[in-house]
């Protein structure tokens, strides 16, 4: 089963959050083949923002720097060894379900047998783009470089640059569902979801169980008032990673949008607990579900939490008017006005 950087796009005000996965190609740096001396051991050690230990699994690729993808290990306890290496600089790339794809440099030398590197994660907010293209192959340096370059004019706002050279990138690699999803991105941000979901299907033909345009494609449906269809896109996104609290707060918004509190509810916690103190927007799911299913006084409380969590949000005032609203009324559901759930980010 493929595991994505799943970033929930679906709000996309929290979009800004990419770690561009490297295997860059370096000009200056020794290659590890270069050095036909003694070999060490490279111990990488993943963990969270916080400096714990990471408790799922997370697939660490080593490759060397001028960009060759060497082996990859699964981690057992937050750790992935790699023996038998040549002194040199290596780049680690790092990858796990809900968290951004981590990119770090290790420099070996030959005067311990045994090196540690630690990687720190941060949650998947916004994109899961990968530097692989279909079956795991890497993408070629220049459409990597083209890929940043478009990611850094996403955050300047440049967006007509960015689709400038997201484009070349899409021209270099047309099979990569990463730049086609990427594309779509932008495409929304120009308020154009047409074309954003043009690029996000033809993403899915070329990955079909590529998750994050599942889950964007999934969002677009919710917001044209459709969450029958909405849901079967986030249930293939669970078939497809069972653990992304952003899968799970797509489905309980779908069934929110159904009216089915019950289950909506149920989803919600799913992906308040997967997340982990990391899923803001399932904390204001599962308050307006809370709400809608007349838990007014346990809405009231995960309400609150998501403002102190996220208390400049775009929606901030309106979810404290929720609360003041919930507070009035011990029996009225109550929404935050919009005659829609709110959608995830």
């Amino acid at each position: 089963m493929k595991k994505y950087c799943l970033n929930l796009i679906m709000c996309i005000p929290a979009i800004l959050f990419l770690v561009f996965p490297a295997c860059l190609r370096g000009q200056s740096r020794q290659n590890p083949s270069d050095n036909t001396s003694m070999t060490v051991s490279l111990s990488v050690q993943v963990r969270t923002q916080s400096g714990s230990l990471l408790d799922k699994p997370a697939v660490v690729t080593l490759c060397t720097f001028s960009g060759e993808p060497m082996t990859s290990e699964t981690t057992i306890g937050a750790q992935a060894v790699f023996t038998g290496l040549k002194g040199g600089s290596y780049v680690v790339n790092v990858q796990a379900d809900g968290y951004e794809l981590a990119t770090a440099q290790a420099d070996l030398t030959q005067t311990k047998m045994t090196q540690v590197l630690i990687v720190k994660l941060k949650p998947d907010r916004g994109l899961g783009v990968s530097n692989a293209g279909p079956g795991g192959i890497v993408l070629a340096p220049k459409v990597q470089k083209e890929i940043k370059q478009g990611y850094n004019a996403i955050r300047r706002g440049l967006l007509e640059e960015a689709v400038k050279h997201l484009e070349s990138a899409h021209k270099m690699a047309p099979n990569s569902a990463d730049i086609a999803y990427l594309l779509g991105v932008v495409y929304e941000k120009k308020n154009d979801p047409a074309g954003a979901g043009r690029l996000w299907d033809q993403a899915l033909r070329s990955d079909p169980n590529h998750v994050p345009s599942l889950l964007a494609y999934g969002n677009l449906l919710l917001k044209e008032k459709n969450p029958e269809e909405a849901r079967k896109y986030s249930q293939r996104a669970l078939e497809e990673a069972p653990d992304s609290w952003q899968a799970h707060n797509l489905l309980a918004l779908a069934l929110l949008s159904q009216h089915s509190t019950g289950e909506a509810i149920e989803q919600a916690e799913l992906a308040v607990k997967l997340g982990k103190g990391e899923a803001a927007p399932s904390l204001l799911t599962l308050g307006q579900a809370l709400a809608a299913d007349h838990q007014n006084e346990r809405a009231v409380m995960e309400l609150e939490a998501f403002l102190v969590q996220e208390p400049t949000d775009p929606q901030a005032q309106a979810v404290r008017e929720l609360i003041s609203q919930l507070r009035n009324s011990s029996n009225a559901p109550a929404s935050l006005g919009t005659g829609a759930p709110s959608h995830p980010r």
